[in-house]
């Protein structure tokens, strides 16, 4: 299971649902390939953890952790994080 944070804060993906989901987040709408090539499946599997890699945690579904994270408070407001980038983005020649 990944848990967002950060800006993907409240976002939960099941193990296995992460693959279609992180592909249709990166606009991939079909793939096609050579399913039986060791290489193709490498791909899939690093193109899912390059995705998850940044702004979610992955846990196993029996991980107490996962509901602990719940109650926190986790990574920036995502409008504070925004208005800063604007803010450079604005000022930058």
């Amino acid at each position: 299971m990944f848990k967002g944070i950060g800006p993907m804060q409240g976002v939960t993906v099941s193990e296995e649902d992460a693959l279609a989901y992180a592909l249709e987040q990166c606009g991939v709408r079909q793939i096609t390939g050579d399913k039986d090539n060791p290489q193709f499946g490498e791909l899939l599997d690093a193109i899912k953890e390059w995705f998850f890699s940044g702004n979610f945690r992955h846990y196993e579904d029996d991980d107490p952790e996962i509901y602990q994270g719940d109650l926190e408070e986790d990574g920036p407001d995502p409008d504070e994080e925004y208005e800063r980038y604007l803010y450079i983005d604005l000022w930058e020649d």
